[in-house]
């Protein structure tokens, strides 16, 4: 079953606002920011979930299935992470070694 979650700020606070959601109805999901490059955030457990937005700003997540219910091994569902190494600052990040290892 797909699951989707939103949450927004209709005020411009300054500071960010911080909100703590009870998402224990979802708990073992985890949510992955659909908007801006699937950004995985961390599972929901039992306490409340601690979000912080911005004045006017919005996360919109779907709520991924837990392994159990996705009928999988619990191993499958870690992510894998790329590490750039980055010794002479940002230009690094758009050298042709950097974006060769991007791409695998």
């Amino acid at each position: 079953m797909k699951s989707s979650c939103g949450v927004a700020n209709f005020v411009a606070h300054l500071p960010p606002k911080a909100v703590e959601l009870d998402l224990s109805e979802w708990r073992g999901r985890q949510p992955v920011r659909n908007c801006s490059g699937r950004s995985a955030f961390p599972p929901i457990g039992e306490l409340p979930y601690l979000l912080t937005l911005q004045g006017y700003s919005f996360y919109w997540f779907e709520l991924l299935p837990t392994a159990a219910e996705a009928g999988r091994p619990a191993s499958s569902a870690h992510q894998k992470f790329l590490t750039l190494v980055m010794p002479h600052g940002w230009p690094d990040l758009f050298s042709s070694a950097q974006s060769a290892a991007a791409r695998g």
